[in-house]
């Protein structure tokens, strides 16, 4: 077979494609050794990629809130970077466990810590009598070598609701007690974070045999044990969903390099991209970590197409190299098309305006035209050394028939009715996608019974912050410690502390009140007994004194003589967007209607700026799948060369996104940052294998004005490969719905949701569309002259 070969079943091939996968052959050797190097290459370069899975990558933004959070993080750098463990007591603490208290200190401080702040280190004011006279002195346990019960409970009882350690250093009942350091600004990375969470769990395993719960935790501990966990989970998981892939593959095939020849593209693009990044200094995100899957979904797509297809030319009777030519110069539009779209659908991520999605989209869509080119270059090359591509199936045969002749069925039957049976679906999908609620929390995508989230909520039913609202205060003429500033903040930390999601706050007249008392001042606080009325300059000198004579590491967290600036640090739970969004909306219009005297306060830090990435994608959410689609149709309008069949063709797109949103909001999903990222591989999932049916029709409708002989055609060429690969997607990707995390059990549920959803709308959806627009002789001519 030759030559007569290039034009056959009405199929007009480009004879400049058709040469091109000829030469492809002809110099097979070259292009695997090729490969083989740019896959080397791309090793090379994956090996200098850094792993960095910061938070902070999601917050930046610009604006004015950017700028507040950086000139507010140049002053109190700490405010995410305290590491806590917490101890729960059996009883009234004992020596014992003040003895496991300090353990978990030392080993604080042999991972580099700095300060560490426990029960032993803190500074306590105590009455004691020298002389037969009364008078005051600062004891500080860790210093006493006589540390006893009786002294432990006299110090606690005393101070067991003080604002300065209730909810820091002890909660109320007495029954939990924590230990907090804090990690060096300057090497807050992702694996300096490992490396003391490592160390720090170490110390804990040697501590639980012998005493109550310990539970470490802390920002920089949470950022670095949810992604691993994540890491852990989809490393797993995703390698059984291949292996089920893989077996289904052989299953269909009956021959095991056959069905590996599927994967043939996977592996290859996923190195040159990560190696692309690697020679750029790109990182990998939380979210680029996700690619992977999005070159599994595609790259197996595609080559599966093309396997099916040749090995359908292959048991129609052409030699190898024939069919593999003849196969590839047919679906090579198809297959560029599909990419196309796909890598257009991600691309429109940028619309969220936040960075790392950003990132995430143009990363996906280089990897989608990566695999693209290894797909069409070295699959073929792959295929033409293969001597069988397997037996035919009569099982599949039988299978893909019986269910085809079912689908072709319809085509027979009235168009009202598939076409109204969709419009219901469509319009339940519609209701029940417009009911998805907006909610996402701090830490997020796990499931509730993990232990993650079953410590967080242990910790913050205990009393104790890990989340904080920051309130920056910018002073002026030295006004930060006046009596007025004073008064100020106690009002703002009592008007704040009566919002059910706050547990506490702590400001300057706090640290006054309890360091007053060690240099034998009066309480400068509002927290004591006394009222404290007009304050006048009798008591802003008193106050002045108070702070020449104090450390200013006593002052730090909350107060910076120097920079003349200072902090409310407001401790709250995670209770979600709808909680911690309108209590943020609620604090800065406090700010705004009692603006602090002679100074700017603004709401700032890492809650603060989670709300405006909370506000900002999911506003941008609908604006950035209309801006995918948007590019999809103008694709599409390029591949039928007719805006108007361009648009239509963009129906069978949005018919499974439509009902997505309408299975979200039955199975009580919540609408957050992660459903934009598996909302974005699902789009990917519906354009691959949608375009692979509108690349068959295309080429069908130029052979034949008859579109219901065209759709019958169609159907049987691209039927079975789009049930195969429905059925290999769906198996591999059911396997991450038994991940600890939403968001990978979403990326599995949504995946093969999306897949099964993409197949109906292209095998009864579209056909019955086109069939009521070709009733119309407008829309008959339109379908079928454009496509000439």
């Amino acid at each position: 077979m030759g030559g007569n070969d290039r034009v056959s079943e009405g199929v007009i091939v480009s004879v400049h494609v058709e040469e091109l996968f000829r030469r492809l052959l002809g110099y097979r050797w070259a292009v695997l050794s090729v490969h083989i190097v740019l896959f080397i290459a791309g090793i090379m370069g994956a090996s200098r990629v850094r792993v960095d899975y910061s938070a902070e990558q999601f917050l930046v933004f610009g604006g004015d809130s950017q700028e507040v959070f950086e000139r507010y993080k140049s002053h109190f750098p700490r405010e995410d970077l305290q590491v806590s463990a917490f101890l729960e007591v059996k009883g009234p603490i004992s020596v014992d466990e003040y003895e496991d208290l300090k353990k978990l200190a030392d080993s604080f401080t042999e991972a580099g810590l700095d300060p560490v702040r426990w029960i032993g280190g803190a500074q306590f004011v105590q009455e004691s009598v020298i002389g037969g006279e009364s008078t005051i002195e600062i004891v500080r346990l860790k210093d006493r070598s006589d540390v006893s019960d009786v002294m432990l409970g006299e110090i606690l009882e005393t101070r067991r609701e003080h604002p300065l350690f209730e909810g820091s250093l002890w909660n109320k009942d007495l029954t939990v007690f924590g230990v907090h350091g804090y990690l060096d600004p300057d090497k807050n990375t992702d694996s300096h974070r490992r490396e003391v969470t490592t160390a720090l769990q170490a110390g804990l395993d040697d501590l639980k045999p012998t005493s109550g719960r310990v539970v470490l935790s802390g920002l920089p501990v949470l950022r670095t044990t949810i992604p691993l966990a994540l890491e852990a989970d989809m490393s797993k998981l995703l390698g059984i969903g291949i292996i089920v892939s893989f077996i289904l593959l052989w299953l269909y095939f009956r021959r095991f390099l056959v069905a590996l020849m599927c994967f043939a593209g996977v592996a290859p693009a996923i190195v040159l991209t990560l190696g692309l990044m690697g020679y750029a200094g790109q990182s990998i995100s939380v979210l680029t970590s996700v690619v992977p899957i999005v070159i599994l979904v595609v790259a197996l797509s595609d080559a599966t197409h093309l396997v099916v297809a040749t090995r359908e030319a292959w048991l129609g009777g052409r030699i190898m190299q024939e069919a593999v030519v003849h196969t590839f110069t047919t679906l090579s539009r198809s297959c560029f098309f599909t990419s196309l779209t796909t890598s257009l659908g991600f691309v429109g991520l940028v619309a969220t305006r936040n960075y790392l999605f950003g990132e995430f989209g143009v990363v996906s869509a280089l990897a989608v035209v990566i695999a693209y080119f290894v797909t069409l270059t070295l699959l073929p090359v792959l295929l033409s050394f293969a001597k069988d591509l397997g037996p035919q199936q009569e099982w599949g045969e039988r299978l893909w028939k019986g269910l085809l002749a079912r689908v072709e069925s319809l085509l027979h039957l009235p168009v009202t009715w598939p076409t109204a049976i969709f419009g219901l679906l469509l319009a339940v999908g519609v209701v029940a996608g417009s009911q998805l609620r907006v909610e996402a929390y701090i830490i997020d995508d796990l499931k509730e019974e993990d232990t993650i989230l079953e410590d967080l909520r242990w910790i913050e039913g205990e009393g104790f912050g890990l989340f904080q609202i920051n309130v920056y205060l910018a002073h002026q003429n030295g006004e930060g410690h006046s009596p007025e500033m004073l008064r100020w903040i106690q009002e703002f930390q009592d008007f704040v502390e009566e919002e059910p999601a706050v547990l506490g706050s702590v400001g300057l007249p706090q640290i006054l009140d309890e360091l007053g008392a060690a240099y034998a001042a009066q309480s400068f606080g509002l927290t004591g007994t006394e009222e404290i009325g007009p304050l006048g300059a009798g008591n802003a000198e008193e106050i002045n004194e108070l702070l020449l004579g104090m450390d200013d590491e006593a002052l730090n967290d909350v107060y910076l003589r120097d920079a003349n600036v200072g902090q409310v640090i407001v401790l709250v739970k995670d209770e979600g967007s709808l909680v911690l969004s309108p209590l943020m909306a609620r604090v800065e219009h406090r700010l705004e209607t009692h603006p602090p005297p002679a100074s700017q306060a603004k709401a700032t830090g890492t809650v603060k700026l989670t709300t405006i990435l909370w506000d900002r994608l999911v506003s941008s959410f609908l604006p950035g799948i209309a801006f995918s689609i948007f590019l999809v149709w103008i694709a599409l309008s390029w591949m039928f060369r007719s805006i108007r069949l361009g648009l239509l063709a963009v129906v069978p797109n949005l018919v499974p996104l439509i009902l997505l949103l309408g299975l979200m909001g039955l199975g009580g999903f919540d609408l957050k940052p992660s459903t934009i990222l598996v909302f974005a591989i699902a789009f990917g999932i519906v354009a691959d294998d949608t375009i692979h049916f509108l690349g068959a029709l295309e080429r069908n409708l130029r052979s034949s004005d008859q579109v219901r002989v065209v759709l019958s055609h169609t159907i049987r060429e691209v039927g079975p490969a789009l049930i195969l690969v429905t059925v290999v997607v769906v198996a591999g990707f059911s396997a991450l719905t038994a991940s600890r995390f939403q968001a990978l059990f979403l990326i599995g549920f949504l995946t093969a949701s999306a897949a099964v959803l993409a197949l109906v709308a292209d095998l009864i959806v579209f056909p019955a569309l086109l069939r009521v627009v070709a009733s119309n002789p407008t829309g008959r001519s339109l379908i079928t002259k454009k496509s000439s």
